[in-house]
C-alpha cells in the first residue's frame, strides 16, 4: 500500500495518508486486518524500487482524506530540478510517497516472524497452515484472544509457497510439527546493544573495537548455533552508535542454544566485541539482559508457535 506522508501545518505531526482507499471506501468495509511476514523483502525493500504512482496522482487520489485534515503541507516540498526531472523524466524522486507493510487505514497489522528468507519470505505468507488459520479466523468472531494468536506466529522454514498441494501432504506437515503448533520456541522481537567504552585505548599495541576517530562502533549481531550447525541470523548494521536497536524476529527453537556475537563492522576485518549464550528449555522464560566490559545488551522474547 502506498501512502502519502503528509505533515499537520505545526509540523508537529506525521499523518499518512491511503492512496488506493477513500474514506467513502473505508466507511463501507468493516475490519481490515493486515498480516505479514517480519522479514517479508518484497513489501520492506523491493516494492520501493518502483512505486508505480507520481506525486500529482498520489495528491488527486487521497484528495478526501487532505479535506477531511485541513490540507495539512507536504513532507517534502520538493524543488524546480526535482520537480523537473519527476515531469519529464517520469522519475519518482518524491519524499512524500511512501511504501511499507503497516496499512494506515487497517484496524490490526501484524508481522509475524518467519525462519525463510529471500523472496520466500514474502510467498510462505500464503502457505496453507497460514490458510487454515486465516479460514479460522473468518468463520469464527475476530477478537483480541485469536488476534493474539496470529501475532505470536512463527512461519517456518520448511513452510509451503501457496501452491495447490495434495490433502495427505498437508496432513503429513500438521502431524511433523503438531507440538510446535502449541509452542515452537520463542521469537526475539526487540534487541538494543549499548556500548560500555567512549573512546579508543591509547598505545600501540591496544586492541580495540572503536574506529580510529574514536567515534562509537559500526555494530551488528550474528547468532551462531552452539551445536556447530552455522549461522543462523545476521542483523544490518548501524553505524556511529553508542546505543543501536533492532527489531529482528529471529526465532529461537525449543530447547536450543545459540551463541550471540556482537561485532564492529571494518572494511575488512570485523571486530568481534564479545559473545553470550541463550538457552531455550521448554517454556522457561528466556535471559533479557547481558552486560560485559565492552557492551550491555536488552531483549524482549515472546512465545511462539507454527
Amino acid at each position: 500500500m502506498g501512502a502519502v506522508g503528509e505533515k499537520s501545518p505545526t509540523a508537529t505531526r506525521s499523518a499518512p495518508l491511503p492512496i488506493y482507499c477513500s474514506p467513502a471506501s473505508r466507511e463501507k468495509i468493516g475490519k481490515i486486518i493486515s498480516i505479514t511476514a517480519g522479514n517479508d523483502a518484497v513489501v520492506n525493500s523491493i516494492a520501493e524500487l518502483r512505486q508505480g504512482i507520481d506525486e500529482q496522482t498520489a495528491l488527486s487520489w487521497t484528495y478526501d482524506w487532505r479535506k477531511q485534515l485541513d490540507d495539512p503541507r507536504l513532507v517534502d516540498d520538493g524543488g524546480p530540478f526535482r520537480e523537473w526531472l519527476e515531469d519529464v523524466l517520469k522519475l519518482t524522486l518524491s519524499g512524500n510517497l511512501a511504501i511499507g507493510p503497516q496499512l494506515t487505514f487497517g484496524d490490526h497489522n501484524i508481522s509475524v516472524a518467519s525462519m525463510t528468507s529471500g523472496l520466500r519470505s514474502h510467498s510462505v505468507i500464503h502457505s496453507a497452515r497460514i490458510g487454515s488459520l486465516l479460514g479460522w479466523l473468518l468463520r469464527e468472531e475476530i477478537n483480541a484472544e485469536r488476534l493474539a494468536y496470529f501475532e505470536t506466529l512463527a512461519i517456518p522454514d520448511d513452510a509451503d509457497d501457496g501452491e495447490p498441494m495434495q490433502p495427505d501432504s498437508y496432513l503429513a506437515w500438521n502431524r511433523h510439527h503438531r507440538t510446535d503448533m502449541d509452542f515452537s520456541g520463542w521469537v526475539l522481537k526487540d534487541i538494543t546493544i549499548a556500548g560500555t567504552k567512549r573512546t579508543k585505548p591509547r598505545g600501540d599495541y591496544d586492541f580495540t573495537y572503536w574506529d580510529f576517530d574514536h567515534s562509537w562502533p559500526d555494530l551488528f549481531f550474528c547468532v551462531r548455533d552452539a551445536g556447530g550447525a552455522g549461522e543462523l541470523f545476521t542483523s544490518g548494521t548501524l553505524l556511529d552508535r553508542q546505543s543501536s536497536r533492532w527489531q529482528p524476529s529471529f526465532h529461537l527453537r525449543r530447547d536450543s542454544r545459540v551463541h550471540f556475537i556482537v561485532k564492529d563492522r571494518d572494511l575488512a576485518v570485523h571486530d568481534t566485541m564479545g559473545s553470550f549464550l541463550v538457552e531455550s528449555t521448554g517454556k522457561e522464560r528466556l535471559p533479557t539482559s547481558h552486560r560485559n566490559d565492552q557492551f550491555a545488551v536488552e531483549m524482549k522474547w515472546q512465545p511462539a508457535h507454527y
